[in-house]
């Protein structure tokens, strides 16, 4: 009896075929369900696949002639965000307060 056959099931609905393998029952829509599932994961363990190969072979970083525009680039970056980030501490982590209801000094 470990054949696979295919069992018409009476119990539900007379369109629905079940395939018996073992104590395993599975209806033709919980398979197609199934096989999407691991035709969905082996497209996500590729897409990574390609991604991480691709990434190890790296760009190859800047020109030597574009490092200083870059370092000066990031120096920018780097001060406005502290900036940024000054101000967001102390004014209770808004930027904008003009378009609150915000009081100073109020009870709130």
């Amino acid at each position: 009896m470990g054949e696979k056959r295919m069992i018409k099931n009476n119990k539900e609905d007379n369109s629905q075929f079940t395939l018996g393998i073992g104590r395993l029952n599975l209806s033709r829509a919980n398979r197609s369900q199934v096989t999407i599932f691991i035709i969905i994961a082996i497209l996500i363990v590729a897409g990574v696949g390609i991604y991480f190969l691709l990434a190890s072979r790296g760009v190859g970083g800047l020109s030597k002639e574009m490092q200083p525009a870059y370092d000066y680039y990031l120096s920018c970056i780097e001060e406005h965000a502290r900036q940024g980030v000054a101000l967001l501490g102390e004014q209770g982590g808004y930027i904008y307060t003009d378009e609150l209801d915000f009081v100073p000094g109020s009870q709130y």
